[in-house]
């Protein structure tokens, strides 16, 4: 079971340090479950799953953004915690790597998770985002990439509409259009090479276009990743690190 006050969870890597098998389970159990959450302080996230409390320590960026959540009005609600990426890496574990940096995926995403897990087309547009920064650990994570995702997909989730029960519509737009976006999106991620500008790939999109905001977050978020990953590996290892990353984002659809 999670002993989160009791174990120190706070850690500069990931935000909580989960390191035994045990936790692992608990937090994969996470994962398939619904859990209601609420913050308690200014440093610990309340949890209740199946009738269990736990209390988690939480990072001062966890914090932060859990606050421009607050002040959506979403607080107290239920959501759904998705692990895709935190288990598609369980091989780290297996690595010289401690289990806290290897779940630093889930860490680094946890609080907007909670807030766009319900909503499968959010959580995959939250996974477009963020698929190519947090994955590599806190200094490729900016708060600018992440608060321009957040303004970006709050936008979107209030825009969405649910018409006659049969059509789904997204900020005025027709399903087909979106989802012809989310899939050029995708395919622009997934083939990306290290050598690579991003601006060279980037679509013509005018500022206008609501997808345009996507881009932008997604362009800081792979030149951190650019950079910090040219100093330490080689052309292969990067390019099948975005392959795996694409084979585990498959193109979402917007649910009608």
């Amino acid at each position: 079971m999670l002993r989160a006050i009791e174990e120190e969870m706070i850690c500069p890597i990931s935000g909580f340090n989960i390191r035994t098998e045990a936790e692992w389970n608990f937090v994969d159990k996470i994962g398939r479950c619904r859990v209601d959450y609420s913050l308690i302080g200014e440093q610990t996230l309340r949890l209740k799953l199946e009738g269990q409390i736990q209390l988690l320590s939480i990072s001062p960026l966890v914090r932060h953004h859990m606050s421009v959540l607050e002040r959506t009005g979403l607080r107290q609600r239920t959501y759904t915690l998705l692990l895709d990426l935190a288990r598609a890496e369980t091989p780290l574990r297996h690595s010289r790597q401690p289990l806290a940096e290897a779940l630093a995926p889930l860490v680094k995403r946890m609080e907007l998770v909670l807030v766009y897990g319900q909503n499968a087309s959010m959580a995959a547009l939250l996974n477009l985002v963020g698929s190519l920064g947090p994955i590599w650990g806190d200094r490729l994570l900016t708060v600018a990439s992440y608060e321009e995702a957040i303004r970006h997909l709050l936008t979107f989730r209030q825009g969405l509409e649910i018409q006659s029960g049969s059509r789904t519509r997204f900020d005025g737009l027709s399903t087909t259009f979106v989802q012809g976006r989310i899939a050029q999106l995708q395919t622009f991620l997934s083939q990306l090479s290290w050598k690579e500008t991003l601006d060279e790939n980037v679509p013509a999109l005018s500022s206008e276009d609501p997808f345009a905001g996507l881009y932008a977050a997604t362009r800081l978020l792979y030149h951190d990743v650019r950079q910090a990953r040219l100093e330490t590996l080689e052309q292969n290892d990067f390019s099948a690190n975005l392959a795996t990353l694409a084979r585990h984002n498959p193109n979402p659809v917007v649910r009608v």
